[in-house]
């Protein structure tokens, strides 16, 4: 089983990719690799638009990875989503025999030109997202273990928060960002404020940082300097440890978990 660092390592690239510090093929590379998969990739559908809010893959070829997108494979993948208990890593093995899915067009036409045969997948259904999230090994070699659906079943819950933060940032960009009810922001500040000993004006910070859009961002919306801004993240990263603003998010909003 991959070590602890490398899974750490793997969750903080997801956050970086959501952050836009890294692509999402880098993250989904560090996510091939810790399982021992050939290649992999992610589809995102938010259903209020009724469109793809992100599609990318990691080792595959471009004309290979559209055979995904069409609508034949979004009715597949849609029920093998729903066949699935959200947030939950499974082999597909588990799902539909080897002989069964040899059978089917989606392997024959989607799948197999793309050098796949077996999967180990993750389907989200958040409240305003769905996510499709697979790594792929071809069939001459094993197919996924337990210990593989054990690494991503830890890595998991942090993919869900990393696709709600690039939900979030999406709808920034669209004029469509949330405004946070007074009194549970000051819940989250004295949350933070009691947990790392920030104080009011870090905290502050922190609670604008876990949106996700940088520290520039947060400064304007604060109504500080942005090196005023700087110097409090400098102090946050001392108190709570964290050494980048990928890891401070992933931390911060693991610390909010009820």
């Amino acid at each position: 089983m991959a070590s602890a660092d490398t899974v750490l390592a793997t969750v903080e690239s997801f956050y970086a990719a959501a952050l836009g510090e890294v692509e999402w093929q880098a993250a989904l590379v560090r996510l091939a690799d810790i399982v021992r998969g050939d290649h992999a990739l992610i589809i995102a559908r938010a259903p209020a638009h009724n469109g793809v809010a992100l599609a990318t893959c990691a080792r595959m070829d471009d004309s290979h990875f559209a055979r995904f997108l069409t609508p034949d494979s979004k009715r597949w993948i849609d029920g093998a989503t729903h066949a699935c208990r959200s947030g939950a890593a499974i082999v597909s093995s588990r799902l539909l025999s080897d002989r069964d899915f040899e059978r089917t067009d989606f392997y024959n036409e989607v799948v197999r030109p793309a050098g796949g045969f077996y999967g180990l997948a993750v389907c989200h259904q958040l409240p305003r997202l769905s996510s499709f999230v697979t790594v792929c090994r071809p069939r001459q070699v094993d197919d996924f273990d337990v210990a593989d659906e054990t690494v991503l079943q830890i890595i998991a819950p942090h993919l869900a928060k990393a696709l709600h933060i690039h939900q979030r940032l999406a709808g920034a960009d669209q004029g469509g960002a949330e405004v946070e009810p007074e009194d549970q922001r000051r819940a989250r500040k004295d949350g933070l404020m009691r947990r790392h000993a920030l104080t009011a004006a870090e905290a502050d910070v922190a609670i604008e940082i876990m949106r996700g859009d940088g520290r520039k961002a947060a400064a304007a919306r604060l109504g500080i300097a942005e090196t005023t801004a700087r110097t409090h993240l400098s102090r946050i990263f001392c108190k709570t440890g964290a050494r980048r603003q990928a890891e401070l998010v992933r931390l911060l909003m693991q610390d909010e978990q009820p």
